[in-house]
């Protein structure tokens, strides 16, 4: 029998129906990849891969802590509800209508070979991108696995992508939460610049989102964590501006980090250059962004993640981007509390002024939620139904 390793799930597919070079599809994760046959690093008979070829395939998002580092395990966080088992994928959605992506900073180099930092050990790269490539390596004092993040050669050579880097690893510094991703040491070497974070062995919820549908307790639970993780945050007076699923990674434990800062704003004395994001600039991912961030970046608060994570909340439950004229949950009939659309309505108002005033406040909000969801279903009333306006 001839099987070859899913490269993302790791599952055996049978891949017997194909010749090389065809695409076939994991039926565990839904993943498509290319048929090899054989090859070096694998067994035609039973498609087991070897350490390197598994290792060829980098992750898109930075990981980053060891299981002996793991905070929010030492305070005895709860569990986060189970994955349920995965489901036949779904038909893919229709194509969205292309939107900016304001957070490129040009077209991402090719990739470099591994760099050198006294005191750790080069182990693979996990992913590259406009600003930076993240390596996975080991600390050779401890031994523990790290993630170190290098800005790239041809932007280390402008003073304003230095200082926001350098801004970046400010704003990972002061936050320390159990959500939110630890920086353990920055700084610079033969022209490199770099950050150290603690590695997180798991892959943002997105992953999840698409392989799957998430149940609302599940989905109430990633999103009271990350309110928690932006509280800390923007008591430190730390704006993310760019959260979204890819940002927030889920481990193979069920921890939660929030990571990615390199857009964040910081309004306090840690601020070396407080002019560095101008005015009536864009800075963000579009789909996440609030409504004020899209006009002028430099203005936005803590509100504008808020709106964030509302986005990340009504995609979770409906699997639906927020555009144009949408419908919240309750409202197209799906059974969940009143008190759902009450939340997404107050964090996705346009008007800053009308959503939740903090992360707290929205998380005691979601708290109340977690315990409606245990109650019977409201029947669904089409009476209640209306079109909720997005500018």
């Amino acid at each position: 029998m001839h099987f070859q390793n899913c490269p993302v799930c790791f599952r055996p597919v049978d891949v017997r129906i194909y010749v090389t070079g065809q695409k076939a599809r994991c039926t565990t994760c839904g993943n498509k990849f290319v048929v090899e046959r054989s090859g070096p690093g694998r067994n035609s008979l039973d498609g087991t891969q070897s350490e390197k070829t598994r290792k060829g395939t980098p992750a898109a998002t930075p990981a980053v802590s060891s299981p002996e580092t793991r905070p929010d395990r030492r305070a005895g966080s709860p569990p986060l509800p189970a994955t349920p088992p995965p489901q036949p994928p779904a038909p893919p959605p229709a194509p969205a209508a292309p939107t900016p992506d304001t957070t490129q900073a040009g077209p991402a180099p090719a990739a470099s070979p591994a760099p050198i930092i006294p005191g750790y050990t080069r182990v693979e790269m996990l992913g590259q991108g406009a600003m930076g490539s993240v390596w996975k390596a080991r600390e050779d004092a401890s031994g523990d696995p790290v993630a170190i993040k290098i800005l790239v050669e041809h932007l280390a050579k402008s003073n304003d992508f230095i200082l926001r880097f350098d801004r970046e690893a400010k704003a990972m510094e002061a936050v320390k939460h159990p959500y939110v991703v630890r920086m353990k040491a920055r700084g610079s070497h033969s022209g490199l610049h770099f950050i150290v974070m603690e590695y997180v062995d798991g892959q943002p919820i997105r992953r999840e989102m698409e392989r799957t549908n998430m149940p609302a307790a599940r989905a109430v639970a990633i999103c009271r964590r990350v309110a928690r993780g932006l509280e800390a945050a923007h008591k430190v007076g730390i704006v993310h501006r760019d959260l979204k699923p890819e940002n927030v990674l889920l481990s193979a434990t069920g921890e939660i980090k929030i990571v990615d800062f390199g857009l964040a704003a910081l309004f306090s004395e840690l601020d070396p250059a407080p002019n560095l994001t101008r005015s009536r600039i864009t800075m963000g991912t579009w789909n996440y962004m609030a409504p004020e961030q899209r006009t002028d970046a430099k203005r936005v608060d803590r509100r504008a993640d808020i709106y964030s994570l509302g986005v990340m909340l009504f995609e979770m439950l409906t699997r639906q981007t927020v555009q144009g004229r949408f419908l919240l949950p309750v409202e197209r009939g799906m059974a969940l509390p009143p008190l759902v659309d009450e939340i997404l309505r107050k964090a996705l108002s346009n008007e800053a002024s009308q959503r939740h005033q903090s992360a707290a406040e929205l998380d005691t909000e979601l708290a109340q939620l977690e315990k409606e969801l245990q109650a019977p279903a409201q029947p669904d009333d089409p009476s209640k139904r209306r079109w909720w306006p997005f500018a």
